[in-house]
């Protein structure tokens, strides 16, 4: 004798299936927020206290002690040092992960497999200085883990000397001026990069039109005797086959020799330059504390032969007036017509 369920049966177990489905999973969620809501107090209130949590996996220079705490990594701290030192000799984080690849340096990862972005946060990270900002994103999905930059929708603590440092604290801030002086520089002359340090073109990014502004780019042009390096405004023919800025070019071989009359005509008055660079000194200004070291590195040699990398390390930029009138500008400051 078989047993028959009429179909509106059927339907009505579906139904209260689905509620219960609906139930139980509602009360999944209820529980992971909770404990989600939990860990997130529980962390807050170390942060709260100056405890300092991270993921040193992922964290290039630093291990953790038995207790949790951040010790140096000895082999780590040189590559992070070695990137510090090379960005204030003026290179950018694009030729250092390069120079870092090319020599198969490892990074976190055990392997040789870095990236400018990541440089570039390095050189912002301020636990590197012995300091701790603490609760930098925060959680807004508690299933999806998703975790978002925390722009002062939670609090933030900052811990000062939380741990050994790695970098000098001034030698820490003077990258962060570095970084934004930079930035400016690339803003004030409207450029998509500035190669500040660069062995086989020293002078991109450096030579500007007093007349429209523009960057001048160099040019390889084909003569009888060979090729010639030459610098053009890149507004001379912005359009094809027609003269747009009327500024001349200027060949390579007298920009370095402008570079090297200004640093003798500097050296023949070095003592003007005292004043300034006691200033300075006097007003506690780092950075160009820094430039005025490098320069006066230069001035201060019984004779300057042109050298492309001590140059990149002092030179702001030339400006090329029409008339053939040359201006030196020093990261420091000083200018010099010729």
């Amino acid at each position: 004798m078989g047993v028959t369920f009429e179909k509106e049966n059927i339907d009505s177990l579906d139904s209260k299936g689905e509620v219960l489905l609906t139930i139980l999973s509602s009360l999944a969620q209820d529980e992971s927020r909770s404990i989600s809501e939990n860990a997130t107090w529980g962390i807050r209130k170390k942060f709260e206290r100056g405890e300092v949590r991270v993921n040193t996996t992922k964290f290039m220079g630093y291990d953790k002690d038995e207790n949790g705490r951040l010790i140096i990594n000895p082999e780590q701290a040189e590559t992070v040092k070695f990137i510090y030192e090379k960005f204030l000799e003026g290179y950018s984080p694009e030729s250092i992960a390069k120079y870092l690849n090319d020599n198969e340096i490892p990074g976190w990862t055990g392997k040789a497999n870095w990236y400018p972005s990541a440089i570039q946060k390095m050189l912002q990270n301020e636990k590197y200085k012995g300091d701790a900002l603490l609760q930098k994103t925060f959680t807004v999905d508690f299933l999806t883990k998703k975790r978002v930059q925390n722009d002062g929708q939670v609090d933030q603590y900052y811990v000062e000397n939380s741990h050994e440092a790695i970098i000098d604290k001034d030698i820490w801030e003077l990258v962060q001026l570095e970084l934004a002086r930079r930035k400016a520089y690339r803003e004030e002359h409207q450029l998509k990069s500035y190669i500040m340090q660069n062995d086989d073109n020293p002078f991109t990014t450096k030579v500007f039109c007093k007349e429209c502004g523009s960057a001048f780019g160099r040019k390889n042009w084909t003569t009888s005797r060979g090729k010639r390096k030459v610098w053009q405004c890149n507004n001379r023919y912005r359009v094809k086959g027609q003269i747009g800025c009327q500024n001349n070019h200027i060949d390579e071989e007298t920009l370095e020799k402008a570079v090297v009359m200004a640093v003798e005509l500097l050296s023949e008055n070095v003592d003007l330059l005292h004043g300034k660079w006691n200033k300075i000194l006097e007003e506690n200004r780092p950075l160009e504390k820094h430039y005025s070291t490098k320069l006066a590195d230069i001035i201060n040699k019984p004779s300057w032969e042109f050298d492309s990398y001590e140059m990149c390390q002092a030179l702001d930029s030339i400006t090329i007036v029409e008339d053939g009138q040359i201006t030196v500008r020093f990261l420091e400051g000083t200018e010099v017509d010729l």
